[in-house]
């Protein structure tokens, strides 16, 4: 069903974005307050740290001046043997003492330091449960990038499904197959995409020269393993899954219009498939991307969070991880509220078949909440987003 602005024209968004943004600003903020929380930790070790290592010169300092002037006085003191032995004591006590001052320093600066690591780890490890929650349970539109599907035995397959969010943000999810029932059990060609032959290659006529085609029928052939992406697929199926007898790999490669398909087999050459089998395999191929698209609303894990190849959901990443989101959806929100009636909400309609539209609504009071509660560095970081009421529309003048 399309949704449309609240001033009626189409929005662009195939769901309910007003959802979207409420759940991530709510999540959002939370991982930006902790995300703060971070920035005051690293400053307050850096200043400890520096602290530490100008007392700590001080120390050696005052620790030099100190052994020096008793290594001075010895060498002036008469060669009695009591004042030498008193002598080398007093000396070997203060560089001991010296040393354990130093060591001691080092020690509080360790303690610091470690103390600052878990408390940024601990901070880090909410963020990363707020963020997963608003990718786990968010609507959140985007397209499938990538699935991969892998029989485990005849417990069913594992699966994994990546979706690249508006901003380009890519998640990968690992799907809960105990929910996605139609796999948890061995699926064959057949059942996915209905019966099958393939052309496999060329063979010798009995007791002739020439050659014929070589056919196989796959539909009863089971599905082992699947890894699909947008340029292409590659797709191994077995006729018997116990059997010691090598699989079958279709694979498939798409550049614009261009669509050309291989078959391998473990003792041939790989085998280019003629056109029309390369439209049966396409056709197998589109079947498996559908089944990676369902598979995302039985989501149960964040596998990884990546955006230009960044690593955005461990470490440090995961500082960059809300600020991509909101750069991706301010416009949005922006846009919603221009065209929004009324000033303190932002507001969408949902079109019925029958032709009814359905108001949505969210209260820009409910989104100052999620952050006004938190860091005050929180509601600076979100100011781009439009929280606050932006005045009473005057209305244009009626045309006469």
């Amino acid at each position: 069903m399309p949704y449309l602005y609240g001033d009626s024209e189409p929005f662009p968004l195939d769901y309910n974005f007003l959802e979207t943004l409420a759940s991530f600003v709510e999540n959002g903020a939370k991982a930006a307050h902790h995300d703060a929380a971070i920035t005051r930790t690293e400053r307050a070790l850096a200043q400890g740290l520096s602290d530490l290592e100008t007392a700590q010169r001080n120390l050696k300092a005052f620790a030099d001046t100190i052994c020096q002037g008793l290594s001075d006085t010895r060498a002036l003191a008469p060669a009695d043997p009591p004042v030498v032995a008193l002598g080398d004591d007093v000396l070997s006590y203060a560089e001991a003492a010296a040393s354990r001052a130093v060591a001691a320093q080092g020690q509080r600066s360790d303690k610091m330091r470690a103390q600052a690591e878990a408390e940024i780890a601990e901070h880090r490890r909410v963020m990363r449960e707020a963020l997963e929650g608003f990718l786990l349970r968010g609507v959140l539109g985007g397209e499938l990038v990538h699935a991969t599907l892998t029989l485990e035995g005849k417990g069913g397959y594992a699966i994994a499904a990546t979706r690249r969010l508006i901003g380009g943000v890519e998640v990968t999810y690992r799907i809960d197959t105990e929910r996605f029932a139609e796999w948890t059990q061995p699926r064959t060609v057949e059942s996915v995409a209905g019966a099958m032959e393939l052309q496999v290659g060329m063979k010798k006529k009995f007791l002739r020269r020439d050659l014929t085609r070589e056919l196989m029928r796959v539909g009863d052939h089971t599905i082992m393993a699947a890894l699909m992406d947008e340029s292409g697929a590659e797709i191994t199926i077995k006729k018997k899954v116990d059997s010691n007898k090598p699989p079958l790999t279709l694979m498939l490669a798409r550049e614009d219009d261009q669509l050309d398909a291989y078959i391998e087999r473990a003792d041939k050459d790989v085998f280019p498939a003629v056109p029309s089998d390369a439209e049966k395999i396409s056709g197998l191929w589109h079947a498996l991307e559908s089944v990676g698209r369902r598979a995302l609303d039985h989501r149960d894990a964040v596998v990884s969070v990546r955006y230009h190849d960044e690593d955005l959901l461990n470490g440090a990443g995961i500082h960059a991880l809300v600020g991509v989101l909101l750069e991706a959806y301010a416009p949005i929100a922006k846009e919603i509220d221009r065209r929004s009636a009324s000033s303190r909400e932002l507001s969408l309609k949902l079109e019925h078949p029958s032709g009814s539209r359905e108001e949505l609504y969210l209260d820009k009071a409910q989104l100052r909440r999620f952050v006004e509660e938190r860091d005050p560095a929180v509601l600076e970081r979100f100011r781009q987003l439009p929280l606050v009421d932006r005045g009473s529309r005057v209305p244009p003048p009626l045309k006469r």
